[in-house]
C-alpha cells in the first residue's frame, strides 16, 4: 500500500461574525492560514458527520482537512495538490463508506486515491505508473461501483470502473487516444456520459450520448448525425437527462430520455458552467442570452425556460455559479454590479444577498457551498484574512415564555431596558443563540418577604437553626432567617425546648422460640443481652438493655413398637389422637403413652410457659402376636422391597405370610429348604412370616419398605 506523509495542525476557533443585522449570522469558522492569501477551502464532501475539504495551512501546497462542526478544522494528509479543484471533473467522492478523490503525490502522479476517516490515505491503483498518472475525472458512484475517467498511457482517456478491490478499464473506443468519458452521471439506472467514437478531423464522430448498464455501451444520442457538434455539463431532472449542447447553431439546453430533443432555441449559453440544480421542482441554472448576460434561469420541464430575475442590469450580468439548495432555498454566489461577488439566496419568490463579507465594490467570491450539519458553508475571502471556510444559517426569530418571581419590588428585564415593579406579563426582545431576536413573554411575579414562629424541641445540648448558621443549647426565643418558598426570605421566631438526653433502662423478658424486640426492628431467637432504642415520652432515645431468655420445647417422640415416650421431660402432657382431629386421649396425660390401637398419635407439651407438639408417630403392631423364637429358619434382605429369600427351611413345612390385620397375604404347604418370594404386590408395612412342621411353629417379623 501506498501511502502519504499525515501532519496534524490545531489552530485555534475563533468565530468572526458578520457586522450586519436582520439578515443572517454569517461568521468565518477559522483563519486556518493567517494572512491575506488564505486556505482556499475547495473540493468539499461529507463522510460520517465530518465535512472533508481541500486546502492550505502553509506554502507547501494543498492538503486534506477535516472540521467535526465544533472543533478547529485540521489537516488529515499534506501533500501538493494542486490538481484539487471543485468542479464535476474533480471532485471528492463518497463510495462505500470512504472518500475517493484524485491526488498527486511525487511518485506516482496524479491517480485515485482513498481516505476512510481514519487511516492513512491510499492509493487504489496505479492506472498510469510513473510520474504522469491517469488524471482520474468524474468520479461517479453507479451500481455499487464507483466509474470515472482516467488514462493508462496505452488505450487512451477510457472509462473505468473500481469494485471496492480492482480497477477495470471498460474500452470503449479501441486505439491509442480513447474515447474521453465525461460528465458521468447516472439516469434511469443506467450510466450516461459524453465520449467521442473518432478524433482528430472526424467531428461527426465526437461529442456523442453514450449509455452503459454495467455489461453493454452504446451510443444513445447524436445531436448532429455526421456533424459538429458539442456536448458538455449534464444534470437529470424530472427522469429526463438535460446537457448543454451546440449542433453548429449555437449551446442550447437539450434534453435526452431515449432520443435527444433541444429544449429551447431562445438563449444562447457559452463555455461556462450553468450549474444545474433542481429546486422547488424547477431546474434552475445560469445561461447568456446575448441581452442580459449571465443570469439565473429556470425550466419546469415543460414550459419555455425563462429568466427567474435580471440580478445585474446590462450585458454583464450577475453569473450566477456554486448553486445549491439549503433550507428550502436557493443559494448561488453573484454580483449585482455594486457587491462584487457575494452569497445570494432565493426563495422561489424574491433575491437577497446574505451578507457583504467583503464589503462595498469588492468580492468575497464564495465558492464550493456546500450543506454540512444543517448549516451553509462556503470559501469567501473578507478582504483581510483571504479565503477561508466560512458557515452561514438563517436567522430564524423565535419566542419564548419565562416566569421569573423575585422579591422586594425591582426586576430588571433580561434586555437590560426595562424595569419592572409588579406583577404582571410584560414583553422584552433579546439575541437568541443564533444571534437573531427572541421575543420573550414574561409573566412576572414580584413576591414580598414571610414571617414565622416554630416552636422545635431537641435531645441534648445542640440544636442548629433553620439557616445553618447558628447552633444552640439553651432553652430560649431565638432568630432566623431563611429562604421562602418564593425563593424571599423568610423570618423565623423560634421557640426553642432543650429536652434531657436519652434515657436507659433494663427489661429481663422470657419468650417461647423468638422474641420480637420493643423497637420492631429485631427478632432474636435465642437467649442472650441485647440492646434495643425507642423514642422516650419527650421523642428522645430510650435505650433499653434487654436480658432475654428463649424457652424451647423438645417436640420429638421416641417410639417402641406402640410404646411412645415424649422426649421433654419436666412437662406436662397431653396425647393427641392424629387421626381424629388432634382430639386429646382420655387420661394419656404422662411422659409416656402406650397404645392400645393401630393408629397416628402426637403428644402436646406444656413447660415454662411454652406449648409445642410432636409430629405424629403411627403404630402399627398391635394385633400381631409375639414371634416364636423356635426354629431357625432365616430370611433376606428385610426390610424388603421386590424379593424376599427364605433358608434354612425343613422340607414338606408350610409358610405363611400375614399382614398387620392377621389377613394371609402369602402361603406355600410344601416347601423346599430355600424359596424365593415376590412381594412387589406387597404394601409398605410390618408382616409376620410362619412356619409350621410336625406340630410346631416358628414366626419372624417381616418389614416391606420401598
Amino acid at each position: 500500500m501506498v501511502s502519504m506523509k499525515i501532519k496534524l495542525y490545531f489552530v485555534c476557533l475563533s468565530l468572526l461574525t458578520s457586522s450586519l443585522s436582520g439578515l443572517a449570522q454569517v461568521s468565518m469558522v477559522d483563519d486556518i492560514y493567517p494572512g491575506s492569501t488564505g486556505s482556499t477551502p475547495k473540493a468539499m464532501a461529507e463522510l460520517n458527520s465530518k465535512l472533508y475539504f481541500v486546502g492550505r495551512s502553509d506554502t507547501s501546497g494543498y492538503s486534506l482537512f477535516v472540521y467535526d462542526g465544533v472543533n478547529a478544522p485540521h489537516v488529515v494528509v499534506s501533500g501538493n495538490y494542486w490538481d484539487f479543484i471543485n468542479t464535476d471533473e474533480r471532485k471528492i467522492t463518497v463510495y462505500n463508506n470512504k472518500l475517493y478523490f484524485a491526488a498527486t503525490d511525487l511518485t506516482n502522479g496524479n491517480e485515485l486515491w482513498s481516505y476512510d476517516g481514519t487511516n492513512p490515505p491510499a492509493l487504489v491503483a496505479d492506472i498510469n505508473s510513473g510520474a504522469s498518472g491517469s488524471s482520474p475525472f468524474y468520479p461517479t458512484v453507479y451500481n455499487n461501483k464507483l466509474y470515472f475517467s482516467a488514462w493508462d498511457g496505452v488505450n487512451g482517456t477510457e472509462l473505468w470502473s473500481y469494485d471496492g478491490t480492482t480497477a477495470s478499464m471498460i474500452e470503449l473506443k479501441p486505439g491509442s487516444d480513447g474515447s474521453t468519458p465525461r460528465y458521468l452521471i447516472v439516469h434511469n439506472n443506467k450510466l450516461n456520459f459524453i465520449a467521442d467514437t473518432a478524433s482528430g478531423a472526424m467531428a461527426g464522430s465526437r461529442n456523442l450520448v453514450w449509455e452503459y448498464d454495467g455489461t453493454n455501451s452504446s451510443v444513445v444520442g447524436d445531436i448532429n448525425p455526421g456533424g459538429f457538434k458539442s456536448l458538455q455539463y449534464t444534470k437529470v431532472f424530472n427522469n429526463k437527462l438535460y446537457f448543454i449542447g451546440d449542433n453548429g447553431a449555437g449551446q442550447q439546453l437539450w434534453s435526452y430520455n431515449g432520443s435527444v430533443s433541444m429544449v429551447t432555441n431562445n438563449i444562447g449559453v457559452a463555455n461556462l458552467n450553468p450549474y444545474f440544480t433542481v429546486y422547488n421542482n424547477n431546474l434552475y441554472f445560469s445561461v447568456y442570452d446575448g441581452t442580459n448576460g449571465y443570469e439565473l434561469w429556470s425550466y419546469d420541464g415543460t414550459n419555455t425556460p425563462a429568466m427567474v430575475q435580471d440580478l445585474r442590469t446590462g450585458s454583464s450580468g450577475a453569473y450566477p455559479n456554486y448553486t445549491t439548495v439549503y433550507d428550502n432555498k436557493l443559494y448561488f454566489s453573484a454580483n449585482d454590479g455594486s457587491t462584487g461577488y457575494e452569497v445570494w439566496t432565493y426563495n422561489g419568490t424574491a433575491f437577497s444577498m446574505i451578507a457583504d463579507i467583503n464589503s462595498g465594490s469588492a468580492s468575497s467570491n464564495p465558492t464550493a457551498l456546500i450543506t454540512f450539519n444543517s448549516k451553509l458553508y462556503f470559501s469567501a475571502n473578507n478582504g483581510t484574512d483571504g479565503n477561508e471556510l466560512w458557515v452561514h444559517m438563517p436567522c430564524v426569530p423565535t419566542a419564548a415564555t419565562i416566569s421569573p418571581s423575585v422579591c422586594g419590588n425591582n426586576y430588571i428585564s433580561p434586555s437590560g431596558i426595562y424595569t419592572w415593579t409588579a406583577s404582571a406579563t410584560y414583553m422584552d426582545t433579546i439575541p437568541n443563540a443564533a444571534g437573531c431576536d427572541s421575543v420573550l413573554t414574561i409573566n412576572l411575579t414580584v413576591n414580598p418577604a414571610t414571617v414565622a414562629t416554630i416552636s422545635p424541641a431537641v435531645c441534648g445540648s445542640n440544636y442548629t437553626s433553620p439557616s445553618g448558621i447558628y447552633t444552640w443549647t439553651a432553652s430560649a426565643t431565638y432568630m432566623d432567617t431563611i429562604p421562602n418558598l418564593a425563593g424571599c426570605d423568610s423570618v423565623l421566631t423560634i421557640n426553642l425546648i432543650v429536652n434531657a438526653s436519652a434515657t436507659t433502662s433494663t427489661v429481663s423478658p422470657s419468650a417461647c422460640n423468638s422474641y420480637l424486640s420493643p423497637s420492631g426492628l429485631y427478632t432474636w431467637t435465642s437467649s442472650a443481652t441485647y440492646t434495643d432504642t425507642i423514642p422516650a415520652a419527650a421523642g428522645c432515645d430510650s435505650i433499653i438493655t434487654i436480658n432475654l431468655t428463649i424457652n424451647t420445647i423438645n417436640k420429638t417422640v421416641n417410639q417402641a413398637a406402640h410404646i411412645l415416650t415424649a422426649n421433654e421431660a419436666g412437662g406436662m402432657y397431653r396425647w393427641l389422637d392424629c387421626n381424629n382431629s388432634y382430639a386429646a386421649l382420655s387420661g394419656a396425660t404422662s411422659q409416656i403413652y402406650t397404645a392400645t390401637i393401630n393408629g397416628s398419635y402426637a403428644v402436646e407439651v406444656t413447660k415454662n410457659g411454652c406449648i409445642d407438639t410432636s409430629a405424629c408417630a403411627a403404630v402399627t403392631t398391635i394385633g400381631i402376636s409375639t414371634f416364636d423364637k423356635v426354629g431357625n429358619f432365616t430370611m433376606y434382605p428385610n426390610p424388603v422391597s421386590n424379593y424376599l429369600t427364605i433358608d434354612n427351611l425343613t422340607l414338606g413345612s408350610s409358610i405363611n405370610i400375614y399382614d398387620a390385620l392377621g389377613r394371609v397375604v402369602y402361603e406355600n404347604h410344601n416347601v423346599s429348604s430355600k424359596i424365593n418370594i415376590d412381594v412387589l404386590s406387597f404394601s409398605n408395612g410390618v408382616y409376620s412370616v410362619s412356619q409350621r412342621w410336625s406340630g410346631f411353629t416358628s414366626k419372624r417379623m417381616l418389614v416391606v419398605n420401598r
